[in-house]
Parts: structure tokens; C-alpha cells; sequence
């Protein structure tokens, strides 16, 4: 799986990459070399992590 170019990503220590075409309202999780777009909690999760470590 490549991430498209331009996309936000974040890259967790153990392997997951969460990524976002469109300011983080889809949110995909790459890991294994496998996409998957996230929904729910889980996507929440995904854009706090990603506005956390973009805030600086």
C-alpha cells in the first residue's frame, strides 16, 4: 500500500501509519502493508493523535 503523495500522515513507534487525504475528516490506518479506512472511536482516536503531534 503507498501512501497517496500530499497526504497527512502520522507514523506510530510500532508500525502504524494513520493518514489523511482531507484535513483528517477520513482516516485510514496503514499497517502490514495493508489499508483500511477507520470509523467510529477508532477514527477519533486517530485524528487526537494526529492534531497532538502536529500541535507544537
Amino acid at each position: 500500500m503507498k501512501i497517496p503523495a500530499g497526504a497527512e500522515k502520522v507514523e506510530m513507534v510500532d508500525g502504524r501509519v494513520y493518514y489523511s487525504t482531507d484535513g483528517w475528516h477520513t482516516v485510514y490506518l496503514v499497517k502490514d502493508g495493508k489499508a483500511r479506512k477507520l470509523t467510529g472511536k477508532q477514527a477519533d482516536l486517530a485524528r487526537f493523535i494526529a492534531i497532538s503531534a502536529n500541535s507544537d
